[in-house]
């Protein structure tokens, strides 16, 4: 991992417990605008574009009037950095290894998540779902990324993706990148396995962090 290119790194229950605190911020607004939503139906829709998680929750929303109130309403539910974020961004950081955020969610929702964390100096750019057009599973959603990282000098199959979901395993698998699998979000071993990723699942980055210290 010291030796990667760069490192594209997923946001949500990758680096921040995005489901457990924003499903409820999420069910929230969308209760302000007269839908009401539960945690099982918020997981069957997990990880789509955020737009279409919108319109597929609620479809006769005002989707702008929504985004709007959705912005105010995160500011009042802090995100939770999961176990060793902070420590393997640092570590990246500290190496001068060209970190990025690939996301299904909106660039400017990572933002503010990362500026309430108090990470934005540690990652260089954030390519959400409004920017790579196509989104998750979708390899063509990297098109951008491989052209930001190849005028920074970096080879895309040289670099490492760390994810949560099968979703991020068929993005890096279909841009031939090495992928780490962190089994903090929805997806567990036997939905990773059953993808065709046969390697570790680390419990956290901490785990994974600790394993290349100890390599």
């Amino acid at each position: 991992m010291w030796h990667t290119d760069a490192v594209v790194i997923d946001f949500d229950d990758t680096i921040a417990a995005s489901f457990d605190v924003h499903s409820n911020t999420l069910s929230k607004a969308l209760g302000h605008f007269g839908y009401r939503v539960n945690r099982s139906i918020l997981e069957d829709y997990w990880g789509q574009q955020f737009p279409q998680l919108i319109r597929s929750l609620a479809p006769q929303i005002d989707y702008d009037a929504f985004l709007q109130h959705y912005y105010h309403v995160m500011n009042a539910a802090s995100p939770r950095l999961l176990p060793g974020a902070f420590e393997f961004l640092e570590a990246m950081h500290s190496r001068r290894i060209v970190t990025v955020v690939h996301s299904s969610s909106l660039t400017q929702l990572i933002w503010q998540d990362l500026r309430t964390l108090a990470i934005d100096h540690l990652i260089l750019d954030v390519f959400g779902s409004d920017r790579t057009v196509t989104t998750k599973p979708d390899p063509t959603s990297m098109d951008v990324v491989r052209e930001y990282l190849s005028k920074r000098g970096c080879d895309l199959s040289k670099s490492l993706y760390v994810g949560d979901s099968v979703r991020d395993f068929m993005v890096a698998r279909g841009n031939g990148m090495p992928f780490v699998a962190i089994g903090t979000g929805l997806n567990k071993l036997p939905e990773f396995r059953a993808a065709g990723y046969h390697n570790r699942v680390f419990d956290s980055l901490s785990d994974l962090l600790k394993a290349e210290c100890e390599g």
